[in-house]
């Protein structure tokens, strides 16, 4: 789908009035969506004792965090290796059988990982709860085909509000209901919760999956109006699941058209319907890779990578001890910045993402959102230099945290503008899925990436002393820069059809 590059000032300048928002099939979505970054922080808070149970280490404190580092990367490793696939697929079956069968999947998945005792089991769950969840990039693609030119900000705005609320509400799960026989010893009776003391928030994240496959089921509507050759093999998927929520029983892929969200049904309409809608060239990879996509991806790509470096390095210097560069906050008071930051950054994303992108457009946005990394990475020095003044964590250093966090709600807005860039530069709309399948395939690499490059850095510069320890800030701040140069090659508006 192509956003036309002049409907932000059209729309400005003739206040042309806002399509209303479908908002059942938006909420469907975004709870479907929000699975994803509870299931792969849930174990953040227990996943380290939780390798040190299985016995890998052999009781060497030393190799805990090396397993259990490849504990969290296999997520994203498995996301990007299926998320291109399920995008693809979506293109060939529609977007609603592949919604449905990923949420079963990683319900099945995270219930395996409470359940497992041993390290190789719980690699592979981690690995099948990425894979499942390589469907996020289908929720985007319905986001885009559900709205239009006038709304789409508005609905872009709720995406970044899922993923931190999910970061936030993931974390707290897995720390408050991780070993409840422990936590509440009325409980120590019941002998499962013994033996498996991680089961309980796994299966609370298990079970919220599985409440959005069952509102997915009953209320989630066909978008895509792409037929596949009933000589595709996989053509059972889609005839798995019918679409109840018309009050019909009718297959999935009928030869009915979808209607388009805030228009009317006329005389012309009806006979519309009845025939069918015209099946665009599936277009192969090579051709997929544009220049307008591969900018596009590049700077998806540098935003996941350094925001998920920053989600890594805040934890690890807010509890390292003020002599060694940090804060020697302890876990409930980190727990307390996460959840107040989460909040606030849910209820700004909703009020005042639209109104932003209408008044600077999505390049300025993102740029503008992107250099509040330089702030908030240039932050972390000064709150520990704050704190050595005085041996504590005084009332200037949570004026600063503060400052810090706020910016930090700034750069989760630039999601919503390079989302924009990504979905209008898909060669055409059969190839919606398969671009942001490949958008989010790149993304997810990242985030496997920037926790283990920058915590790793973190330590080298404790270790060595560079720059008195503040090395690994240094080199995120020159990324940060280099993200910027990559950023102004984003044009004015959002790619036009010609471009592409």
């Amino acid at each position: 789908m192509h956003i036309d590059p002049q409907d932000y000032e059209e729309h400005s300048s003739h206040k042309e009035k806002a399509t209303p928002l479908p908002k059942m099939q938006i909420f469907i979505i975004m709870l479907v969506m929000l699975a994803e970054p509870i299931s792969s922080t849930v174990i953040y808070p227990f996943v380290n004792q939780f390798v040190r149970d299985t016995g890998i280490t052999g009781g060497d404190e030393r190799k805990v965090g090396h397993y259990a580092g490849f504990i969290e990367s296999a997520f994203f490793l498995a996301e990007c290796t299926t998320v291109f696939h399920w995008g693809r697929l979506s293109d060939r079956i529609g977007r609603r059988p592949v919604l449905l069968l990923g949420p079963i999947g990683l319900a099945a998945s995270l219930f395996t990982f409470g359940f497992s005792n041993s390290f190789w089991t719980l690699l592979i769950a981690r690995c099948a709860q990425g894979a499942f969840n390589g469907n996020i990039g289908v929720t985007k693609t319905m986001v885009t085909e559900i709205t239009d030119s006038t709304n789409i900000a508005q609905a872009y705005a709720w995406l970044p509000v899922m993923w931190s609320s999910g970061i936030t509400l993931g974390p707290l799960i897995g720390g408050l209901f991780a070993q409840p026989a422990r936590r509440w010893p009325q409980l120590s009776n019941i002998k499962f919760l013994v033996h498996h003391p991680y089961f309980l928030p796994c299966a609370i994240a298990g079970m919220l999956a599985l409440t959005s496959f069952l509102m997915a089921y009953m209320g989630l509507k066909e978008v895509s109006k792409f037929r596949t050759s009933k000589s595709c093999r996989l053509i059972f998927l889609a005839n798995l699941f019918y679409d109840y929520s018309s009050g019909e029983e009718s297959p999935l892929l009928s030869n009915d058209l979808p209607r388009k969200y805030g228009s009317h049904p006329t005389e012309d309409s009806s006979s519309e319907i009845s025939t069918l809608a015209p099946i665009e060239k599936e277009i192969p990879l090579k051709d997929l890779l544009t220049r307008p996509l591969l900018i596009a991806l590049a700077n998806h790509a540098f935003l996941a990578f350094l925001d998920q470096a920053h989600q890594a390095i805040l934890p690890l210097m807010y509890s390292t001890s003020i002599s060694l560069g940090g804060l020697s906050l302890r876990p409930r008071d980190i727990g307390l910045v996460m959840g107040v930051w989460g909040a606030f950054n849910a209820v700004l994303q909703i009020v005042f993402f639209s109104r932003i992108m209408k008044w600077l457009g999505p390049r300025t946005m993102y740029i503008t959102c992107f250099s509040a990394l330089l702030v908030t990475f240039s932050a972390f020095p000064v709150l520990n230099m704050l704190s050595k003044t005085t041996g504590s964590t005084n009332a200037m250093v949570w004026i600063t945290i503060c400052f810090q966090m706020t910016f930090y709600v700034a750069v989760f807005m630039g999601y919503g503008s390079i989302f924009m860039y990504v979905t209008a530069s898909a060669p055409n709309k059969r190839s919606l899925g398969a671009t942001n399948g490949l958008s989010q395939m790149t993304v997810s690499i990242a985030r496997a990436i920037g926790p283990a490059l920058s915590t790793s850095l973190f330590s080298y510069s404790v270790q060595k002393n560079i720059l008195g320890g503040y090395g690994v800030y240094l080199c995120m701040t020159v990324l940060s820069l280099l993200g910027l140069l990559l950023a102004v090659r984003l044009p004015e508006h959002v790619w036009e059809e010609k471009e592409v």
